[in-house]
């Protein structure tokens, strides 16, 4: 099963560079292992570097067999980078309906780290479906301070799942989210497999193989959950496992935690300005296994575990830390790097425009002859993470998880990722089909019109009194209402026709999925700014959602990328 670098496709390549001079390399102000450098040595093992290509990029990467000289507990940033860099290059290959290069890139890079005995899952090389999950799996002998150990590098595949994207929202109505538990069970089961096959079943039962998982997004957490079985299967002897997760949704549940295991080796590594993480719903008893990392936060520490921004979670350090200009600076010099001239498309939105229904109204010399007209503005900034937060709680509190799954709202929401992920359709494309401002506004100037003439008369009534006159503040409409309206509009909309051509079940059903998830997240909003701000915002905030910018991310705070240190 040895697999070597190969020749490059078209679509990813494969880069072979010399060692890094990291001379200049400090210790790392983290609470991890202290970095004990020689020359060209992470705690006495070789650094290795190279590049791979990935959407066009570049990417320089650093990897030591150093990294299992660290214990799994202290998060470690050269770990944390590299495992980013690992679940990025999982992308599956693909030319056209061509998957039989699918997992080139991972395995081209793992060859070059020295791993060996490389394993594919099967689904690498084949259209995905609904619910299946790929793997990349490598093994390489490290000799420890602890002893020659067998390291096992499981990376989950972490982009490009098309359908696959449905198993996201397939959460089910008990115990951990169904689509990652079962993609979670497939992959463990093909790690014992692995194991198996190359003889480590024994060296695994008696404490000699190291497992290092790593995943970004739902890749993160079909990671998640594949550390926490494979500790619940192997920790009586074996407590290594060091696993790091990018931007991983919540999949698991305390109540599948063993008390006698400990979690703390996985490492969740979370930007709260993007929505992923906040799936499924805290509400719902939904956690992440393990220790998540604020990135925006620049002080770690794993010795002092809290109570997470997330309530079920813990984390090392406080999530509710914005990031510092100093820091947005390092991320932009990262990018600009790696992207050159595209690097604006992968910068993160840190803040939003709040909007505001503003209300003008004309009158001519005679007072009782007046016009009005109804206007989307901008009203101050907000950050993302209120707004994904506010309409994620809504979600999670205005139903159950059973209404979620028996109401349809699962099936719904299944549907529309299959169709957004296989037919080339983006949110963007949406949003601008249906020409959000001008459709607002229509839709509020029908259903504010009685609120805004009593408005108007109340102000006529009080023309010699201005203390006495209404403050301007439209309530907040009819659920119902609203929904009905906006699909209304949309049923008229040429362009969402267009776009839902070869939905499942049609355009109406397109629509009524659309509107039936956004029916119980916009339910609980405090106005109708707050739910003009959450429409808008809706675009920018997947822009947060990007590998590549996590590899910058995690890279600012690794200092053999750059010779900033944590302050």
């Amino acid at each position: 099963m040895a697999t070597t670098a190969a020749g490059l496709t078209s679509s990813s390549s494969f880069i072979i560079a010399d060692a890094v001079d990291v001379n200049s390399v400090t210790t790392m102000n983290t609470t991890a292992a202290e970095t004990r450098i020689k020359a060209d040595q992470y705690n006495g093992h070789d650094i290795m570097t190279g590049v791979y290509e990935k959407d066009g990029f570049k990417v320089d990467f650093k990897y030591s067999d150093g990294f299992f000289e660290t214990e799994p507990k202290q998060y470690d940033p050269h770990i944390a980078t590299m495992s980013c860099n690992l679940a990025y290059s999982s992308t599956t290959v693909e030319k056209g309906s061509d998957y039989s290069q699918g997992p080139k890139t991972i395995k081209d890079l793992l060859s070059h780290m020295g791993f060996e005995d490389l394993y594919a899952s099967p689904a690498y090389t084949q259209e995905p479906t609904p619910d299946s999950v790929a793997c990349a799996i490598g093994s390489k002998t490290v000799k420890t301070k602890d002893g020659t150990k067998k390291v096992v590098s499981i990376t989950v595949r972490s982009a490009n799942y098309e359908k696959e994207w449905a198993s996201n929202v397939s959460l089910g109505k008990q115990g951990e989210a169904e689509g990652f538990a079962n993609a979670a069970n497939q992959v463990t089961s093909e790690v014992n497999k692995y194991l198996e096959d190359n003889n480590m079943t024994e060296d695994a039962a008696n404490g000699n193989v190291v497992f290092w998982l790593s995943g970004f997004s739902r890749g993160g957490a079909t990671a998640n959950l594949t550390a926490k079985r494979l500790i619940d299967q192997y920790q009586d002897k074996n407590d290594k496992v060091y696993a790091y997760t990018i931007e991983a949704p919540q999949g698991g549940m305390a109540s599948e935690e063993r008390s006698d295991r400990d979690y703390t080796c996985i490492h969740n590594v979370v930007c709260k300005d993007d929505p992923v993480p906040f799936v499924a719903p805290t509400d719902w008893g939904f956690k992440r296994y393990g220790v998540d990392h604020f990135i925006y936060n620049e002080n770690w520490d794993s010795d002092h575990l809290q109570k997470s921004v997330f309530v079920n979670n813990v984390a090392d350090n406080d999530g509710t830390v914005g990031v510092s200009d100093e820091r947005l600076d390092l991320l932009k010099q990262q990018i600009d790097k790696i992207t050159g001239d595209r690097a604006k498309d992968y910068y993160p939105v840190t803040s939003l425009d709040k909007k505001k229904l503003d209300l003008s109204i004309k009158t001519s010399w005679y007072i009782w002859e007046w016009d009005w007209s109804l206007d989307i503005v901008n009203d101050g900034k907000t950050p993302p993470k209120d707004v994904i937060n506010h309409f994620v709680m809504n979600l999670g509190t205005d139903i159950s998880r059973e209404e979620y799954v028996d109401s349809g709202i699962q099936s719904a929401a299944r549907r529309m990722m299959t169709f957004l992920n296989t037919q080339g359709v983006h949110i963007d494309n949406i949003i601008n089909a249906i020409d959000l401002k001008d459709t607002l506004i229509g839709v509020a100037k029908n259903m504010f019109t009685d609120y805004i003439e009593n408005f108007w008369n109340q102000i006529i009534d009080n023309w010699y009194n201005p203390f006495a006159w209404p403050v301007w503040n439209p309530p907040i409409p009819n659920v119902n209402d609203l929904i009905t309206a906006l699909k209304e509009s949309l049923n008229d909309n040429q362009k969402i026709h267009d776009i839902f051509n070869n939905y499942e079940g049609g355009v109406d059903k397109a629509v009524d999925d659309l509107l039936n998830v956004a029916f119980h997240g916009i339910k609980g909003f405090d106005s109708i700014d707050d739910i003009l701000t959450f429409a808008f915002a809706i675009n920018d905030i997947y822009k947060n959602h990007s590998t590549l910018q996590s590899v910058c991310w995690l890279r600012t705070y690794d200092n053999w990328y750059t010779a900033a240190t944590q302050k």
